[in-house]
């Protein structure tokens, strides 16, 4: 493995990230997590932003609390000799194969991976009850594989640390090459499509980006449908509360009405009018024609599509 001298979190740590592949992205390239290949490709490509997560509670803690589950790990009595060195490194194969270590332990080739999710977090509860089955877990996993490959070595603890408790869980890991082989593949792949600005295939999660109107249009659409519907919002809780106002007077014409005997009364044009409905029951025609579902289906046509805007918060 090549040493690369960066600091993690800095802005030339992040700039190093954004040519090659991390150990996030592998995850991602597996085809799990919320991201999708071609959100990721999206992000290497420049075409739009990657997700801020800086402020995310979540994160903050991790981060705060991660030299805090180091000295735990350097403190037991099997690690007293060894020191969790943070070490930024790229692949000797392929440097755009990339690494950001929280610790590595040159003396037994030992990659240590350290995560810190708060003791009331449902992260740290489903690890505690599910451990090796648990899906925080086989994320990680897929992340030290591709570490393991960047750095050489052929095992890893992955360290749960309860910051709250001082303790923590240690899951060891050894290196699947079947399973890096298959991941190194689909990284090459990846980077081929981001180096020659290909799209890789979009799934159902992907949202293109508009190429028929401008970034600016675009968003200006958005920006004006986003105040109508606040504004329609606002609009829908004044008739909610005026129809709660309305509805016992309803109540009291339908007695009235009820109580007449009549259709149809009035005075000087008010007028109110008793207008009976009805309705089919489908679920009791289909039991007694013993109509099946597939038998339903002949009958279904396409609607017009309907548009659903999403708004982020």
């Amino acid at each position: 493995m090549k040493i690369v001298n960066l600091e993690q979190g800095t802005k030339e740590w992040l700039d190093w990230r954004k040519f090659g592949i991390t150990a996030t992205d592998a995850y991602t390239i597996m085809g799990h997590g919320f991201e999708t290949p071609f959100s990721l490709w999206e992000v290497k490509t420049g075409k739009r932003n990657a997700p801020d997560i800086n402020n995310v509670p979540a994160v903050k803690y991790g981060r705060e609390h991660e030299c805090d589950a180091r000295a735990w790990w350097e403190s037991l009595p099997e690690n007293i000799m060894s020191m969790a060195l943070p070490l930024v490194i790229e692949s000797d194969e392929n440097p755009i194969f990339k690494a950001s270590l929280d610790g590595f332990d040159a003396e037994r080739n030992l990659i240590i991976e350290f995560k810190c999710p708060m003791s009331t977090s449902s992260t740290w509860k489903e690890i505690s009850e599910k451990g090796e089955k648990s899906n925080a877990y086989k994320r990680y996993w897929v992340q030290i594989q591709h570490q393991m490959m960047c750095a050489g070595a052929d095992s890893a603890e992955l360290v749960f640390f309860n910051a709250e408790a001082n303790t923590g869980k240690i899951f060891k890991i050894v290196r699947d090459d079947k399973f890096i082989n298959e991941l190194k593949t689909k990284e090459i792949q990846f980077w081929n499509c981001v180096a020659n600005d290909i799209e890789p295939p979009k799934g159902d999660k992907d949202v293109s980006l508009p190429k028929t109107v401008s970034t600016e249009e675009y968003m200006k659409l958005m920006s004006s449908y986003d105040k109508y519907t606040q504004e329609i919002a606002i609009l829908k809780e004044k008739i909610e509360l005026l129809e709660t106002v309305r509805k016992p007077i309803i109540e009291k014409l339908t007695d009235i009405i009820f109580n007449e005997g009549v259709k149809k009364m009035g005075i000087n044009g008010y007028n109110v009018t008793l207008v009976e409905r009805t309705t089919t029951d489908y679920k009791k025609l289909v039991s007694d024609y013993k109509i099946s579902e597939k038998d339903l289906q002949k009958y279904e046509k396409s609607g017009k599509p309907t548009l659903k805007v999403t708004i982020p918060s």
